[in-house]
């Protein structure tokens, strides 16, 4: 018996046909299932694009891309699974103005958002404000540049210490309204005695523009993105010598070291 003609190029035809469309179905699926996500982040002052922002993609608290903007303040990841994802934007120079200026000392706040299987791209947008930036030199009643020396902000709980040559450069702090504070460095060089009387003399902690009481202090306003240059000048005040007991409730004499340090940060100097 003779049976039905085999044509192996028919057979091979189908064969590629089926492997063609598995490809085809397998692309489609992938492209149904990742999505791309791309966003812009914006000076809120100028409205220009912010480039160097860092920009992080996270799901489940955990970041799956990194990226960082381009010179136009755009970015893009490609090939993102379905999924809720959360987008956190830091830059050294810039805070969230579109969150309420967080501080960049708490923590930086993410955002959420969700890719969908076979939805548009996902565009996100971020507002960005410039920074304030906050220099200085401190030097003491001689003119010379005084290191080391603790440069604080009231309103913050972080303090600075100027360079090898008395310089300080504030960063990351937000717009606002600030006293500002020196306190010398231990073993800095008393100033001399005054001529007349002979009087010891010693540097004390200087509020800005240059006064020993806080009550005489003024505030430093901070507009964003501006960069603000100060110079500060400690003055010599009388040194005091304080003897005596310090006694805690049970009537048990107190560290001296804990008395020294108390009232090294007042007014009154100890010699």
């Amino acid at each position: 018996m003779i049976g039905p003609a085999h044509n192996p190029v028919t057979t091979h035809s189908h064969t590629w046909t089926i492997a063609k469309l598995c490809s085809i179905l397998s692309l489609w699926t992938t492209s149904a299932v990742a999505q791309t996500v791309e966003g812009n982040v914006l000076n809120s002052i100028t409205g220009n694009g912010i480039a160097g922002v860092t920009v992080e993609i996270l799901q489940k608290e955990r970041k799956v891309y990194t990226l960082t903007t381009d010179p136009q303040g755009h970015f893009l990841a490609e090939g993102v699974k379905e999924g809720p994802y959360a987008v956190r934007y830091s830059s050294r120079d810039y805070s969230r103005s579109d969150l309420g200026y967080p501080s960049p000392w708490v923590g930086n706040p993410s955002q959420a958002f969700q890719v969908t299987a076979g939805g548009s791209t996902v565009k996100l947008i971020a507002h960005m404000a410039p920074l304030p930036r906050l220099t200085g030199h401190v030097v003491d009643g001689r003119g010379e540049a005084v290191i080391h020396a603790r440069v604080q902000l009231a309103e913050i709980l972080m303090g600075f210490s100027t360079d090898d040559k008395g310089n300080f450069d504030l960063r990351e702090i937000l717009p606002g309204a600030y006293t500002l504070w020196v306190t010398p460095p231990q073993g800095l060089k008393p100033p001399d005695p005054e001529p007349d009387t002979g009087r010891v003399l010693s540097w004390a902690r200087t509020y800005y523009p240059g006064v020993t009481f806080p009550e005489a202090a003024s505030k430093i306003v901070l507009r964003p993105g501006e960069v603000r240059d100060i110079a500060l000048k400690l003055p010599a005040v009388p040194a005091h010598t304080v003897r005596g007991v310090l006694l805690n409730p049970k009537g048990a004499p107190v560290r001296f070291a804990a008395a020294v340090s108390r009232l090294a940060a007042s007014r009154t100097s100890i010699v």
